[in-house]
């Protein structure tokens, strides 16, 4: 084990150990939050080790709509060991899910968002490198990530560049509240990232950029509200 994934390894069981802990530790020592815009102000998702629905990585919203993540060790350890920054982009996946609200973990557009923007602010935090990708790629490709959604990893991944690589869709969630329509930027339509564009819904509008969800072929789909 080379001194890299030793370090993520352990930085991971320290992690694990502390039950709640709200940061995230990168293979590189960085702690990183995964920060929601409330109506209240920011919210520091807490994480926390277990079960995690049988996945590695798990976001649930509480009964106050405040999301939180579970990491399950029994399958994120391993992935550590083999490569660190597939973890660290399971965090960034898992905070995308927190920050727009993706509750519908089980749908192919819920999982292709939240693969999208969790690639997206890794990049914009200087999270991640073009050969990091390739190798979270290689990963995803390997292990058939989400293959019974898109058919295989390859293909999944594929469309995670496609959408990561066009201007952002969505604008930051936020949680406990709706802003009111502002003069002249009412916007009764709700866009998906994914180009549908659905509606009009009834008064009161949101102002233009608002997140939204909308149902399209039976799957909702998060997405920001336009004119």
């Amino acid at each position: 084990m080379n001194s890299i994934r030793l370090t993520a390894f352990i930085s991971l069981i320290f992690f694990f150990s502390v039950p709640s802990a709200n940061a995230f530790v990168m293979s590189n020592g960085d702690h990183v939050n995964c920060t929601v815009q409330t109506a209240n102000g920011p919210y520091v998702v807490p994480e926390q080790s277990g079960f995690a629905n049988g996945f590695a990585g798990y976001t649930q919203f509480g009964p106050n709509g405040l999301p939180y993540i579970t990491f399950d060790p029994s399958k994120v350890l391993p992935i550590a060991q083999q490569l660190p920054i597939a973890v660290e982009y399971l965090f960034y996946h898992e905070c995308a899910h927190a920050r727009f609200g993706t509750r519908f973990t089980s749908q192919p557009q819920s999982e292709l968002g939240a693969n999208c923007e969790g690639l997206r602010k890794m990049r914009s935090d200087g999270k991640i490198s073009p050969p990091q990708e390739a190798a979270v790629g290689q990963f995803h490709a390997s292990q058939n990530v989400y293959a019974n959604l898109f058919g295989s990893g390859a293909v999944f991944w594929n469309m995670t560049l496609a959408c990561a690589n066009r201007p952002p869709a969505f604008a930051e969630s936020v949680y406990g509240g709706s802003p009111g329509p502002g003069p002249g930027a009412a916007a009764p339509f709700c866009c998906t990232f994914q180009g549908t564009r659905v509606g009009p819904f009834p008064p009161p509008h949101l102002p233009a950029g608002t997140p939204c969800q909308a149902v399209v072929m039976g799957m909702m789909v998060p997405g920001q509200t336009c004119p």
